[in-house]
């Protein structure tokens, strides 16, 4: 996130930001024989060529924000897909041929691509998207210990559900004859787009997931009956609340009143009964940054969890 900061200083529109932290973010996995997951360094070239675009637009928002408007936006996975999309088309080396291309058996869904790229070489791919944030539940590095806020979601069901599931629908017969009838070429390779954050708890160690991709920057969790202990540590630090679905690009501002002090946060957060995202920012030479991002759950999710379990 470090590196990423001096370029989000360049744009003016928050959804270019989230934009480019979308392309520049490192994945959540590292790629390996079993995990087909495209790399952060690819990640950051590719954001890197696309940097004097996405200046390019960010002059003239207009154009990405009619994309965007559309019911679509109120839900962060379909958000970020659909600037995902934006990028493919309008300033990537690839070629989009299908983007959430249902398939379907009697009628009855059985998945979609989220997407079929035609690559500058004439590979054809199969991109299958997804942004989460788990909260490691317990200080090991077992999938199944990253916990969703919601208490539901693991990292190992979320990767489970795409590696054994969504990333092979193109290996179906139903896939394979409905590409055919479209014209669409069938994927030769498979590739998993992961990004999000995962999160630490705040006074325990942490400990890296297996096959976590070494560049992404963790966040931190915390109880809120831990919160008052925190925010007296950080009392020079400023806030801002992260409402779903905008949870994607660091928070940045000059002005400190746009922020919430640490004795404003914690009078609001008292009665918090739902998990929040939050953006803790330190004032630095251009003015405000983001430092840290923070999950704050009730003092009942381990409840939450152990009964969904």
């Amino acid at each position: 996130m470090r590196k990423l900061l001096p370029y989000l200083w360049q744009l003016r529109s928050s959804i270019h930001r989230d934009l480019a932290w979308l392309i520049a973010s490192p994945s959540l996995l590292a790629p390996s024989r079993n995990l087909p997951v495209i790399s952060s360094e690819e990640w950051w070239s590719m954001f890197l060529d696309a940097f004097a675009w996405i200046q390019y637009e960010d002059q003239n928002p207009d154009s990405l924000a009619r994309f965007i408007d559309t019911p679509r936006q109120y839900k962060l996975g379909l958000y970020a897909e659909d600037l995902m999309l934006y990028y493919l088309e309008q300033a990537s080396p690839y070629t989009v041929l299908a983007h959430d291309l249902q398939i379907f058996q009697h009628k009855r869904s059985i998945g979609a691509f989220d997407f079929i790229i035609k690559t500058p070489k004439g590979t054809i791919e199969h991109w299958e998207m997804a942004i989460k944030y788990f909260l490691q539940y317990e200080p090991i590095p077992d999938w199944s210990a990253f916990v969703g806020p919601g208490g539901r979601d693991t990292l190992r069901r979320k990767m489970d559900k795409i590696l054994c599931r969504q990333i092979l629908l193109g290996d179906t017969p139903e896939a394979k004859k409905q590409l055919h009838t479209l014209g669409i070429p069938h994927p030769q390779s498979k590739r998993v787009v992961s990004v999000g954050k995962l999160f630490g708890q705040w006074n325990s160690p942490w400990s890296q997931a297996h096959s976590g991709d070494s560049q992404q920057p963790t966040g931190k969790w915390i109880f809120q009956k831990d919160l008052r202990a925190l925010l007296v540590q950080k009392s020079s630090s400023r806030w801002k609340i992260l409402l779903h679905p905008k949870w994607l690009a660091p928070i940045i501002g000059i002005k400190s009143d746009s922020f919430l002090c640490s004795a404003t946060l914690r009078s609001i957060l008292e009665t918090l009964t739902h998990h929040m995202m939050l953006a803790e920012l330190h004032e630095g030479e251009r003015g405000w940054e983001e430092h840290t991002r923070w999950m704050v759950v009730p003092n009942h999710w381990t409840k939450i969890v152990e009964d969904k379990k």
